[in-house]
């Protein structure tokens, strides 16, 4: 038997009916009576999960049965299953699985589940198998179904990390006892301790990309993920719910599936990666997956991938036909470029310089001529800032809509306006109730790429497309995208398309070089850090009105800035940026910073808090790792202090002699210390930092 995949531990007395085996050094304790599992534990013998025999479980399924809706088959109500081990498996095999209640299905329902030693000797890849030999259909399967996991870094610092978010899930699964809401829907409360983020396309955004996941702190958790992308499960989903009676969680992938009589299912692999520094070291086995399955197909224009940023302009206030309307003209558009490239912004996104919702897309008479805006985009381009502009063709409203043979209804309605009460689609106003468009339809592909085409000749290149959703049926909206990406790259190779993506991250990965999404950090500002250490693009926006704060987060995180500031009582993306003296001072401040240590944010990996050892309390770090060195970023989000913090660059930057050179910056970037003699393992201590000031470490190979 090869010792290094697989190894089988022998049970003491106290743990009779446990088999026990190791796979790359995790340690996997099955329940011999049922096939569960008990217990996983790192190689650094760190407890993930601990479960009892009649909490424990792997695989789970609903079977609706005429008598009781509700049955479940699952390992936990199983018997005795037969555990068969190889050199690098373990496999445990169902042949009936047990049910819920004692009522009987008609025929077998048998599954396997089969643990494997990864090549990369130190994942562990988990699978199932289900063969329906019933008479009636599985509608769902729960797999891999974790129940058990402990708080092994405390409730609070035992975070749910995916590429969009973080979460604390023991906290924020506690039940409330202030409120009594119907059990069966009341989340938090008696019995219902549970959250689900869905993944695949259609589901909002702050509950995508979940297809990767870690549970853990900075020096200990596992990392967990399927090797497949979005629309491949469109129903997976990641739920958890935390026990009332021991406190501990249960995570699962819920799959919404048929499996009918005589049919078999087999899963995706699950990969789990254990981990000692922090989910940036259990998301490698991921990276290298992605990079062997998901390439580019335009590459990221140059000023995309080195700019923090970009600023959106709402031209108008959304009435096309109104001048009274106008916000910004044509000619307006190279002073506020100015202002953008000033404040370290090198992309202008425009909004409402065309009619919405209507084919050809054509400019606003009232806001200048054709050529002004010609003109413009020209000045602007001269002045470091590529205009972009933002068409919303894929909704249409009357006239185009019924040209297509389409029925605008309310339910599709983008009808808004500040005068109107309320401002979003009130009962008596329908100018812009729309339909969506039949994207394979022959003649709106046409009429499109002819909009866009006539501007791509007129030398104005760069498109943000709304509601960037394809559908399957072909030609979609990729064909279409990349036509006009192609013609666009021939007349600039630096063209920019952009979109509000998401749906299928994996498939607009291909085509945008940004999003522009509503929802990425609303209402709170999203940890995109995972996703941003893996995937080069698109680069994701985040959306700031006047928040200083969220505009250090971004620059910390190399998140993609959308400044869009609002007048008062204005609408978005109305007003000057040096009317928002703080977050005018923090973009000037995070734009000179970037310039200083670009090499960071255009090659480095970001590992986010990972190089710490412990957590540092209300401060928010990222840090990067180059080949020869590593940079730190840390702000303050407490009052005025000195910030104490204990890091570990040996795992990121080798050094034979165990010792780094660290140059200490300040928030301006000014070298403030030098030290030629600092240990792989730190304990350091900031200067006294204010609230949202920075301190900033470079570690160099002595």
């Amino acid at each position: 038997m090869n010792l290094s995949a697989v190894s089988v531990t022998k049970p003491s007395e106290s743990q009779k009916n446990v088999f026990s085996f190791r796979l790359n050094g995790l340690k996997i304790s099955i329940d011999e009576n049922t096939g569960s599992i008990l217990e996983i534990a790192a190689p650094s013998e760190t407890i993930f999960l601990d479960a009892s025999p009649n909490r424990s479980s792997i695989i789970d399924l609903s079977y609706p049965m005429k008598q009781f809706e509700p049955l479940r088959l699952a390992s936990r109500f199983s018997e005795n299953p037969k555990i068969e081990q190889s050199e690098e498996s373990v496999t445990i095999p169902w042949e009936k699985l047990g049910a819920s209640r004692k009522f009987i299905p008609h025929g077998d329902v048998s599954a396997s589940v089969r643990f494997r030693a990864a090549p990369d000797k130190h994942s562990v890849i988990m699978t199932c198998m289900i063969k329906n030999m019933s008479d009636q259909s599985i509608p769902q399967v729960l797999f891999p179904d974790l129940m058990g996991l402990l708080p092994f870094d405390g409730e609070d610092n035992t975070r749910l990390r995916t590429a969009a978010f973080e979460v604390a899930p023991f906290n924020i699964l506690k039940p409330n006892d202030e409120t009594v809401p119907f059990y069966a829907t009341g989340l938090l409360h008696k019995g219902n301790g549970w959250v689900e983020y869905k993944s695949g396309k259609y589901r909002s955004f702050s509950q995508k990309l979940v297809d990767w996941l870690d549970f853990g702190g900075v020096n200990r958790g596992f990392s967990l993920f399927a090797k497949r992308w979005g629309p491949e499960d469109p129903n997976a989903s990641i739920m958890l719910h935390r026990s009332e009676t021991d406190g501990k969680i249960r995570l699962l992938f819920a799959h919404s599936i048929t499996i009918a009589p005589g049919e078999e299912w087999e899963s995706d692999e699950y990969w789990l990666t254990p981990h000692q520094h922090g989910w940036a070291e259990g998301i490698e086995p991921f990276r290298t997956w992605v990079k062997r399955n998901w390439a580019r197909k335009y590459p990221l224009p140059e000023h995309i991938k080195k700019g923090m940023g970009f600023r959106t302009v709402w031209m108008t206030k959304g009435v096309a036909n109104d001048s009274l309307d106008a916000i910004y003209r044509y000619n307006d558009l190279p002073r506020l470029a100015k202002e953008s490239k000033q404040h370290g912004l090198n992309e202008m996104v425009i909004w409402f310089w065309c009619p919405y919702l209507q084919l050809p897309v054509q400019t606003l008479d009232h806001l200048g001529t054709e050529q002004e805006l010609i003109d413009a985009v020209a000045e602007c381009k001269r002045l470091g800032v590529n205009l972009n502009l933002f068409i919303s063709v894929l909704y249409l409203a009357d006239p185009t809509a019924s040209r297509y043979g389409l029925t605008p209804t309310k339910e599709a309605s983008w009808t808004y306006h500040p005068e109107l009460i309320p401002i979003f689609n009130p009962p008596y106003a329908s100018w812009n109730w729309s339909v969506l468009a039949v994207q394979n339809d022959p003649k709106w592909q046409a009429d499109v790429l002819a909009s866009v085409k006539k501007f791509i000749d007129l030398g104005l290149t760069s498109f943000v497309w709304d509601v960037f959703s394809a559908t399957p049926t072909k030609p979609n909206l990729y064909d279409l995208t990349a036509k006009i990406r192609n013609a666009a790259l021939a007349r600039d190779p630096q063209a920019v398309f952009a979109g509000e993506g998401g749906d299928d991250i994996g498939e607009d990965y291909k085509y945008l070089d940004y999003t522009w999404n509503w929802n990425w950090n609303w209402p709170t500002y999203n940890d995109f850090r995972a996703f941003t250490s893996v995937f080069p693009a698109p680069r994701l926006n985040v959306n700031i009105d006047n928040s200083a704060k969220v505009v250090k987060y971004c620059f910390a995180d190399n998140a993609y800035m959308n400044i869009m500031p609002s007048a008062p009582d204005g609408i978005n993306a109305s007003d000057l940026i040096v009317n928002h003296l703080e977050v005018s001072k923090a973009l000037q401040q995070c734009a000179k910073l970037r310039q200083q240590f670009l090499p960071y944010f255009e090659n480095g990996k970001l590992i986010g808090n990972c190089i710490l050892t412990r957590d540092c309390d209300s401060t928010h770090v990222s840090a990067y790792v180059l080949p020869d060195r590593v940079l730190m970023i840390m702000i303050n989000e407490a009052e005025e202090r000195n910030i104490k913090f204990e890091c570990d660059p040996a795992y990121w930057l080798y050094s034979e002699t165990g010792k780094y050179k660290v140059n200490n910056f300040n928030s301006d970037g000014q070298l403030i210390e030098s030290d030629k003699n600092v240990p792989d393992k730190w304990h350091g201590t900031t200067i006294k930092l204010k609230h949202l000031d920075m301190a900033i470490y470079e570690f160099l190979v002595k």
